[in-house]
């Protein structure tokens, strides 16, 4: 990776620089030494391969930051040498996907209790209505299956909803290792 710097001096002189680092860290540190004697950085560019990117001279405060750096990769590499439970991950994924069906069991059943509430207030209208009594059993034989439907429906999502909910208990109570050693 080459750095090209350009920066003003305390003789208000230009000056460009070129050089070669492995470490991207390390180019910084320089850049920060830089500034910290007091010259002014006009521009900075990183060159790898074909590739050039400009860093933002703000950047640069005149810090030193490998010390930062190398510790954050430190403690990266630390993390990622941990082995990932990949059973834990997909048991926590199955207890959000519980939860997020319970949710919908709720609403499904708020929406048919909802349905049925309004169709037995319809029925209730029809009774007390002007209409015809052929007319009134036509709609309430319709309106009663209509009920039955949904009521068969509600019963239905009620059932779903407390199987969902004995299958989050059940998530919620394996312990991991219990999962592991299925495996």
């Amino acid at each position: 990776m080459v750095l090209s710097l350009t920066t003003i001096d305390n003789r208000n002189e230009y000056r460009d620089f070129c050089w070669w680092f492995e470490r991207l860290e390390t180019t910084f540190d320089v850049i920060n030494s830089i500034s910290s004697r007091g010259d002014q950085i006009i521009s900075v560019k990183v060159i790898d391969n074909e590739h050039s990117v400009s860093l933002p001279i703000e950047a640069f405060d005149g810090i030193p930051c490998s010390r930062i750096v190398r510790q954050l990769e430190d403690e990266w590499k630390q993390v990622l040498i941990q082995p990932v439970n990949l059973r834990s991950l997909s048991h926590q994924r199955l207890i959000a996907l519980t939860r997020e069906q319970i949710k919908s069991q709720h609403t499904r059943i708020a929406q048919l209790t909802a349905a049925i509430e309004q169709l037995e207030l319809w029925r209730q209208d029809v009774l007390s209505s002007t209409f015809t009594e052929t007319h009134q059993m036509n709609v309430l034989s319709r309106t009663q299956m209509s009920v039955q439907m949904y009521q068969q429906h509600l019963a239905n999502a009620q059932d779903r909803l407390r199987e969902l909910l004995k299958r989050l208990l059940t998530l919620q109570s394996q312990p991991v290792n219990h999962l592991l050693s299925e495996s």
